[in-house]
Formats: C-alpha cells, structure tokens, sequence
C-alpha cells in the first residue's frame, strides 16, 4: 500500500469514459469526531482484487480492532465498482466490526449486466442498510483525490464531464433500484 499515485495513473484508472484493466482503490478512513486521518492508496495485484488487498491490510485491521469502542468511517474512491463476490466481502468485514461504516465512491460500474455483480452491490445496499453508501464519484469527489491522493506537483486538474459522471450514476441507480 501507499499513499500517493502518479497524476497519468489516476487519469487513466479513473476517467468514467476509460475502461482499464486495474481497480484502484483509494481510501481515507476516520475515527470518532476527529479530524485526523489515516489515507491509503492500493490497487488489484494479479487476482487479489483492491478491496481485499484493503480490508487485508493486517494495520488496517489492528487498528480498527483496537478501537472497537469509538466509531469507524471508512471512505473508498474506487476506480470501478465492487464486483459480487468483493460484495460478500464487504459484508463479512462490516459484520465482524460493528462500529465500521463505509462509503464507496466509484468512477464506474463494473460489468453492469453481469447479475452477480448486482445482486451484490444491492446486498451491500440492503443488508447493511445506513452502514454502506455506494455512489458515483462526483466532480468534487475527483478534484479531492486529486489534492489529497495524487502526486501532481502542482499540475491543475479538470474533472471529467459532468454528463459522463451522470451516465454512470444512472446506470448504478438502475442495478441498486430497478428502474
């Protein structure tokens, strides 16, 4: 894991009308009312997908283990969507530590046809109800990880069209709730 990706990465793994083989996953994660926080960046390594590689993170895990008293808000921004069996994952993660809620933010749907991938971002949305979020990236959520997570030296940024954003928000709002 690190803590900063290269500007071209980022552009490449994270525009909505690109469609790369990598899922990058970076994360900030806060405890309680503090403002501290604790920021990753990782991606999938040959079959080991970026959510796992997360939630394997044995500091990760110590830490929220630790801390099983004070609330735990975890925040992904992840270049696709979780797949269907990342979803069950996820699930077994939050169920194992009650006091975690999570956001996900992602740049695009993954393989928006395939019905195991939406039964299991509808299973995220369901059955943890108010402890997982799953949402579309919006223009503000690029120009964040672009301060926050990219080693741009200065480089300005444009975020993506708002109609791209859009088009991936329909599409998701469509799997989660049939329209």
């Amino acid at each position: 894991m690190w803590y900063k990706i290269d500007p071209d990465e980022f552009e490449c793994n994270y525009t909505p009308t690109s469609y790369p083989r990598t899922t990058y996953l970076l994360s900030k994660t806060q405890w309680g009312t503090s403002h501290k926080t604790w920021r990753e960046c990782c991606s999938n390594v040959d079959d080991s997908h970026a959510e796992l590689i997360f939630m394997e993170n044995r500091k990760c895990s110590e830490i929220v283990n630790r801390r099983t008293n004070t609330p735990c808000h975890i925040t992904w921004y992840l270049s696709w969507t979780p797949c269907g069996l990342c979803a069950k994952d996820i699930i077994n993660f939050l169920e194992e530590d009650p006091n975690v809620t999570l956001e996900i933010l992602a740049a695009r749907v993954y393989r928006p046809y395939d019905q195991r991938n939406q039964k299991g971002l509808k299973d995220l949305e369901l059955y943890l109800g108010s402890r997982v979020q799953i949402s579309i990236m919006d223009q503000n959520d690029y120009q964040y990880c672009w301060g926050t997570f990219v080693d741009h030296q200065g480089e300005r940024y444009f975020p993506p069209d708002a109609g791209d954003i859009q088009f991936h928000s329909r599409r998701l709002d469509s799997m989660l709730y049939n329209f």
